[in-house]
């Protein structure tokens, strides 16, 4: 069996697929009407969360991506739920027996 190749076909970098995947206008779009509240439909929320798993691994394999920052935002956050939670001390003070 020979293979067949699609003639004609252009083989992107992982750069530029990346760049593509930044500036495509259906994904701009989408993520826009995200941000706004907007439920998508099954076949644009499938091809949004394609082409974001797509664009995730494209900036891993790149070396993009700073898991350094990552984890101090999740630190952040954890000290933002700590100094943002009411707590009352008093609950904490040993409580004398006096029986």
């Amino acid at each position: 069996m020979t293979p067949v190749f699609a003639p004609n076909v252009e083989v992107l970098t992982p750069e530029q697929e990346l760049e593509q995947l930044e500036n495509n206008e259906r994904l701009n779009t989408l993520l826009d009407r995200v941000d706004a509240g907007e439920k998508l439909g099954k076949e644009d929320a499938g091809w949004l969360d394609k082409t974001l798993a797509r664009h995730q691994q494209l900036l891993e394999e790149l070396g993009l991506l700073e898991e350094d920052d990552e984890d101090l935002v999740e630190g952040d956050d954890l000290w933002t739920r700590f100094m943002d939670a009411e707590i009352d001390p008093a609950q904490y003070e040993d409580k004398e027996d006096k029986s």
